[in-house]
């Protein structure tokens, strides 16, 4: 911090933004952790502005209030923030800046008719506040808050646009921390085993088994490419379970769904001060599933010096750790997987021909779902019996219009859309059976219209509304009454024109 703020300045300059701001950049860049960026950022803020006080406020949708998440400086302790009938920070201000969904800011709140009624305002003399929305998805989530009780001008108009970049700068880090720890916790349940067995008996299957069987018990790297969704990552978990590393951890890494220096960061650890958040020694995953396996799907994601490291570690049995010279010796198998052309990548110039041949030695191929024939079939029972243990659905099976339909469609999401569209049906089903309706799967007549499509879109738009009224309009809420994912329901809202608003503090739906 000191490198750009040499005191406190209630003023600064554009050239102190624009310089807070690509700090602000590479810290987002490098932190993976929520409490790492609160800290951060609220001592940037506080410090560049010269504020007295800052807070982070998240919003509890257990408790449907706000919560206070992170404040500063460190001697400003959250006990001290809920004691007594009168808060010594502004909480109905955060709720306004909820409402509005934009910055708000005063440097007079006592006569500023907007605040000058707030008790908390009065109660603690605050002078100068402001706070700034997060926003994640399309959720209202919380406020960057900053106050002081001094009388001085710190915040002018051409603020609103530097923290409207730090709030979305936030939000992003917010959503890229989460993001880390729902791979984490999706490793650690990779660690327990496979949670099923593959499915399928079509002619491509049951060659894939073959390989399979020849592949699976040696410690030979393995390359698998398919479709997306097509069950890339449950091949790779078979091909640990079949192998003499069974009772060894199993880790799985996605390159597509991080950045270049998180993913280094997390496949082969750092030492202590090797940058920016790194405040203690951290192994890689290559190091936590020493004597195992390690899957890296997306592997054309990688970027060109992840992609020579893992080589090494193919090569040599090495990691290095980021900020260290001396290499590690690791033992571990390597499964990666891709949903490209590897050899037009490599023509391209943005694979490492060393590296594709290194892997090919190994190749298995899934087949895409539309070519599996049967095999639509016996996972669309699969996942009716699961999700029927899941929401406590008495449905006996699929009707035979709907199996016919299930075998005629082209299933571009592969299996991953299959499982959506059983699941999504048996939310809907009101019978025993599962009706093409329930499913969603547009049946063509002669003229090439959807017979169910004027239907089934009324339906849809009336499930998003009412999901959204349960939940108060909180997107990810309503995404999980309905059993999707948040993106999956975003998707909805646009096609619909359906937006968020926020009332009195709480996330409300807008059509």
């Amino acid at each position: 911090m000191n490198s750009i703020i040499t005191g406190q300045r209630n003023k600064p300059c554009s050239g102190k933004l624009l310089e807070a701001l690509s700090k602000l950049t590479e810290l987002m860049e490098a932190l993976i952790s929520e409490d790492q960026v609160y800290d951060r950022v609220l001592e940037l803020l506080v410090m560049l502005f010269g504020a007295e006080r800052g807070a982070i406020f998240l919003w509890d949708i257990e408790t449907d209030s706000l919560k206070i998440a992170k404040t500063y400086p460190s001697s400003f302790q959250k006990d001290q923030i809920t004691l007594g009938e009168a808060k010594d920070l502004s909480q109905s201000s955060a709720l306004s800046a909820m409402d509005e969904g934009e910055v708000i800011f005063t440097n007079t709140a006592l006569t500023d008719e907007r605040f000058a009624n707030r008790q908390s305002v009065i109660f603690n003399k605050i002078q100068t506040l402001l706070c700034a929305p997060l926003k994640v998805g399309g959720d209202v989530i919380g406020v960057i808050y900053l106050d002081s009780r001094k009388l001085e001008s710190m915040f002018e108009e051409t603020d609103r646009p530097f923290f409207k970049t730090v709030s979305n700068l936030v939000s992003t880090a917010i959503e890229k921390s989460r993001e880390c720890r729902e791979l984490h916790e999706r490793t650690e349940a990779l660690k327990k085993g496979c949670p099923h067995e593959m499915i399928g008996n079509s002619e491509p299957m049951l060659a894939l088994y073959s390989e399979l069987r020849r592949v699976a018990p040696t410690n030979a790297s393995v390359l698998i490419q398919g479709e997306s969704g097509t069950g890339k990552d449950l091949l790779a978990c078979t091909i640990h379970r079949l192998s003499p590393r069974r009772e060894k951890h199993f880790v799985a890494v996605d390159c597509g769904s991080l950045a270049e220096t998180l993913l280094e960061s997390e496949l082969f650890g750092y030492k202590k001060g090797a940058f920016t958040g790194a405040f203690a020694d951290k192994p890689g995953l290559f190091e936590e599933a020493n004597e195992g396996t390690v899957f890296i799907d997306e592997i054309t994601s990688a970027s060109q010096s992840v992609q020579s490291k893992l080589l090494r570690v193919l090569q040599e049995g090495e990691i290095r750790r980021l900020g260290e010279t001396k290499p590690r010796k690791v033992d571990v198998r390597v499964i990666c997987a891709t949903n490209r052309d590897l050899e037009e990548e490599v023509k391209a110039k943005r694979f490492r021909r060393d590296l594709y041949y290194r892997l090919k030695v190994v190749s298995l191929k899934i087949s895409p779902l539309r070519e599996r024939g049967s095999d639509i079939l016996l996972l669309a029972e699969h996942f009716r019996k699961v999700y029927a243990a899941q929401y406590g659905k008495s449905v006996r099976g699929f009707t035979g219009e709907t199996a016919r339909a299930l075998l005629k469609f082209q299933w571009e999401g592969n299996v991953r859309e299959l499982q959506h569209a059983v699941e999504r049906g048996m939310i809907m089903c009101q019978g025993h059976y599962l009706s093409l309706c329930d499913l969603e799967i547009p049946m063509l007549c002669n003229n090439g219209r959807s017979l169910y499509r004027e239907t089934l879109e009324s339906q849809r738009r009336a499930l998003v509304e009412k999901a959204l009224g349960e939940s108060k309009g909180n997107v990810s809420r309503a995404a999980a009454i309905l059993g999707m994912d948040r993106m999956q329901f975003h998707r909805l809202m646009a096609r619909f024109g359906i937006r968020v608003t926020v009332s009195k503090g709480r996330p409300k739906a807008k059509a």
